[in-house]
C-alpha cells in the first residue's frame, strides 16, 4: 500500500479480520489471522514476533517469522509456532529487542550472520519494534521489518503500536474468557456431584461390608475382584433382593475410580419422557418445563461408576445413545448440538 493511504479493498480486508477476530474463540488462530492480514495489507513489510512472559529471565520464545512478500533469497523461510511449541533463544538481534521499553526504530542493526536467525534478515534496511503489552508489562515483541530504508514514518510507528496491542488485549481477554468458561463448567460439575452425594450420604441405608457364609457367594466376590481392576464394563443378573447393587458398590469400591462419584440410576423408576433427559441432561429451552441447563448422569459419573439398575427397562431407541457411551465415551444433551465426552465405567443389573 502505497504512503500508507487506506483504499477500499485493503480497508475491506481489515473489517472482515476484526469481524472474525471479534468471534472466533481460539485466541492462537485469532492472533495468526490478524498477522497474516496486516502483512497483506501492510504489503511493504516482514515481522517477526517473539514472546517473553513465559520464558526464563533473559530468554523468549521466537513464535513467528513473516518475510515481506516478494522477497527471495537462499535460505529464506517462514517460521511458525504454537506459543508453547516456540523454541527458546537468548542473545542476538532478538535479544537486544528485549532491552527496549518503547515502541521505536533502528535505524542502525547488524543482522547479517544473527547467531538466532542467521542471514535471514539481511535483505532488510529498515526495522520498528513494537512491544506489546499485557497486564501491565510487556509480554514480547512484534518487529517489523522492509527493504524499504524510509519505510516506517513516525505515524506509522504509532498506529502500528496501537494496532498490535489491540491485538494483544483480544487474545488476552479470550483467553481469560475460556479459563473462566472452563473453570465454570469443572465447578457446575463439582456442585452437581456433591449435591448427589449429600443425598446418597442421607440415605437410611448405606452397604459398609459384605457378610456371606456360601461357597458359591465367595466364588462370585473372586470374579468381582478381578473384574473391578479393569474398566470393563459389568453385567449383573440376579433375582429382586439378592444384593446386585451391592455388589455393584463393591466392584466401584475396589476399583482405581473410588474416589470418584458412584451415579446410581433406577431405569424402571423414571418415565420414559425424562429418562434421556437425566441420563444425558439438557439444554435450557429443550422442552417445556427446561427452565435452565441440566447436568445429566453420565456426566456426573465422569470419572467414576454409573450404575444402571433395571436397565432391560431402557427404551430401545436409549439403548442406541447407550451403545455410543460404551464405545466412544461420547453423547449430546438434549435440545443441545455439542458433543461431549464422558470417562464413565458402565455397571448394568
Amino acid at each position: 500500500m502505497e504512503d500508507d493511504r487506506l483504499n477500499d479493498d485493503a480497508l475491506g480486508a481489515l473489517v472482515s479480520m476484526f469481524q472474525a477476530v471479534s468471534i472466533d474463540p481460539d485466541p492462537v488462530s485469532s492472533t495468526r489471522l490478524f498477522l497474516q492480514t496486516v502483512r497483506e495489507f501492510y504489503g511493504n513489510m516482514g515481522m517477526v514476533t517473539i514472546g517473553t512472559r513465559h520464558a526464563p529471565p533473559g530468554y523468549y520464545r521466537l513464535t513467528r517469522l513473516l518475510h515481506q512478500p516478494g522477497v527471495t533469497g537462499e535460505g529464506l523461510t517462514d517460521l511458525d509456532y504454537l506459543p508453547a511449541d516456540a523454541p527458546i533463544h537468548s542473545g542476538g538481534f532478538l535479544g537486544d529487542v528485549m532491552q527496549l521499553d518503547r515502541p521505536g526504530r533502528l535505524d542502525m542493526v547488524s543482522v547479517n550472520d544473527d547467531p538466532v536467525l542467521g542471514s535471514q534478515l539481511s535483505p532488510y534496511r529498515s526495522f520498528i519494534v513494537l512491544p506489546v503489552i499485557t497486564l501491565g508489562e510487556i509480554g514480547g515483541y512484534v518487529v517489523q521489518f522492509s527493504t524499504d530504508a524510509k519505510a516506517f514514518t513516525d505515524e506509522i510507528i504509532v498506529a502500528r503500536f496501537l494496532t498490535v496491542n489491540f491485538l494483544g488485549s483480544i487474545t488476552h481477554a479470550k483467553r481469560v474468557a475460556m479459563e473462566l468458561d472452563e473453570a465454570k463448567a469443572l465447578n457446575e460439575r463439582l456442585e452437581a456431584q456433591r449435591s448427589y452425594l449429600s443425598e446418597e450420604i442421607a440415605l437410611d441405608h448405606r452397604f459398609d461390608e459384605i457378610v456371606f457364609e456360601s461357597a458359591t457367594f465367595k466364588r462370585v466376590l473372586k470374579k468381582l475382584e478381578q473384574v473391578a481392576q479393569t474398566d470393563a464394563t459389568v453385567l449383573i443378573l440376579g433375582e429382586s433382593g439378592t444384593g446386585k447393587e451391592l455388589l455393584a458398590r463393591a466392584v466401584h469400591g475396589i476399583s482405581r475410580r473410588h474416589r470418584m462419584a458412584l451415579v446410581k440410576v433406577n431405569c424402571a423408576a423414571l418415565p420414559e419422557n425424562l429418562i434421556e433427559s437425566e441420563l444425558f441432561g439438557h439444554a435450557k429451552g429443550a422442552f417445556t418445563g427446561a427452565i435452565k441447563d441440566k447436568t445429566g448422569r453420565f456426566e456426573l459419573a465422569d470419572g467414576g461408576t454409573i450404575f444402571l439398575d433395571e436397565v432391560g427397562d431402557m427404551p430401545l431407541a436409549l439403548q442406541v445413545k447407550l451403545l455410543r457411551i460404551l464405545q466412544e465415551g461420547e453423547f449430546e444433551r438434549v435440545g443441545d448440538a455439542q458433543t461431549r465426552k464422558t470417562d464413565v465405567r458402565v455397571i448394568a443389573a
